[in-house]
């Protein structure tokens, strides 16, 4: 007897012509929840690159603090192991940090040309470096001099580099004569050419990016100790590309076009620990030129999609079934066109958030213009159910495109 009532329930569920769709639609509306917002983007907490370059000036002011320390900590396990008694003695003396530091300025004069797929900016300007010859360097080991230290102290930039991001256009030049005035040293350099964007894209089309130029030097961050002195040129652009400039908060709570930082590598460990100093300002994507080119095309399918559910005449059926999925292969040809000019990424982007609302709009209309024609619903008695089921796709049509969008913004 349960097993006759099995087979009829069995039949009676095959009878249902709707059962395969609802259960393939459940089915991707699971895989869309688990491959989006079960992934791990969502799980982790992102620092922001303004933040992390602040915090790299806490760590390196704190590095310079101790640095006696450190260097004590070192030259004592050298002389240790040191093999002859007179860079044993060498080794065992007191160490002192350089008496004066080096003055680093690096003066941004333009940026221009955004490339959004390799994500850089070309920038061009100079950097300027004061240091004194007999004050400004002491050598971490025994040797009061080395090839690279002498070099420094003729022209300390001539061995910096630059994290240009290709070598091509890229100038990086002596600019007049090295000027020299009671042992105090004056050396300029101009430099023109690709530099990384920092760019999160979490918010796209209206995301923050944030450039940033790195000096390095090879020389031990225990040498000599860097003072960063800023030059902000406001001729600037107020807008680069898509994007315009933002002002940036720096430490000293003044608000520039850029700011500087100094951040220190492997600053656990003395004998590798190198310096390298920062220029970085904020940039902007405008929201209308964002608006208009990538929201306003899905707000305008979404508006057609709401206009043609108005279609309620048998003749005019045809229309309001076969507007749904040409609008959903628009938006997927769409999509596609937007990422070929981004760089590879491992998240969504708002953007992205933004065309599944589309889609499913676009099955929702779908289903609602299948469901006015009928088809579903036969008999006189389920003309009530197919009234509420338009009624709560209407409904539900009305919150994915109106409160979800502004929901996804914040959360996301």
């Amino acid at each position: 007897m349960p097993t006759l009532r099995f087979k009829r329930y069995l039949r009676q569920l095959t009878r249902i012509t709707y059962l395969p769709f609802f259960i393939i639609l459940f089915a991707s509306f699971c895989l869309i929840f688990l491959f989006t917002y079960q992934d791990q983007f969502f799980k982790q907490d992102f620092p922001s690159a303004e933040i992390s370059f602040k915090s790299d000036e806490a760590k390196s002011k704190l590095f310079y603090k101790n640095i006696n320390i450190k260097v004590k900590e070192f030259r004592d396990k050298k002389a240790n192991e040191a093999l002859y008694q007179d860079e044993k003695i060498e080794l065992e003396k007191k160490w002192f940090k350089p008496k004066k530091p080096v003055e680093i300025a690096i003066n941004v004069e333009n940026i221009s040309r955004i490339n959004d797929d390799l994500s850089n900016l070309r920038i061009k300007g100079t950097i300027d470096a004061v240091w004194d010859k007999q004050q400004s360097f002491n050598n971490l080991g025994n040797s009061n001099n080395t090839p690279l230290t002498d070099r420094a102290k003729d022209d300390f930039l001539k061995d910096a580099k630059l994290n240009f991001t290709s070598a091509e256009e890229q100038r990086y030049v002596k600019e007049g004569s090295i000027q020299e005035s009671n042992n105090s040293i004056k050396s300029t350099y101009r430099f023109e050419g690709n530099f990384p964007l920092i760019r999160d894209l979490r918010k796209f089309p209206f995301d923050k990016a944030i450039w940033e130029i790195k000096l390095s030097h090879p020389l031990n961050a225990a040498v000599f100790k860097p003072e960063l002195k800023n030059l902000n040129n406001n001729k600037i652009p107020a807008f680069i590309n898509a994007y315009k400039v933002q002002k940036t908060t720096c430490l000293d709570n003044q608000k520039n076009n850029y700011c500087s930082s100094i951040s220190i590598n492997n600053d656990s460990e003395i004998e590798k620990a190198r310096t390298s100093i920062s220029v970085y300002g904020n940039l902007v994507r405008s929201p209308t030129a964002s608006f208009h080119r990538f929201i306003l095309p899905i707000v305008f399918g979404i508006i057609v999609l709401a206009l043609v559910d108005q279609v309620i005449t048998k003749d005019k059926w045809d229309v309001k079934l076969t507007t749904p999925p040409t609008i959903l292969l628009t938006f997927i040809f769409l999509q596609t066109g937007y990422h070929s000019q981004l760089e590879q990424i491992s998240y969504l982007t708002y953007l992205d958030q933004i065309y599944l609302i589309g889609y499913l709009s676009c099955v929702l209309m779908l289903i609602n213009a299948i469901i006015s024609k009928g088809d579903w619903f036969k008999k006189r008695t389920n003309r009530i159910k197919r009234i509420k089921y338009t009624r709560n796709i209407r409904i539900s049509f009305l919150f994915i495109n109106i409160l979800l969008p502004f929901i996804l913004y914040l959360i996301f």
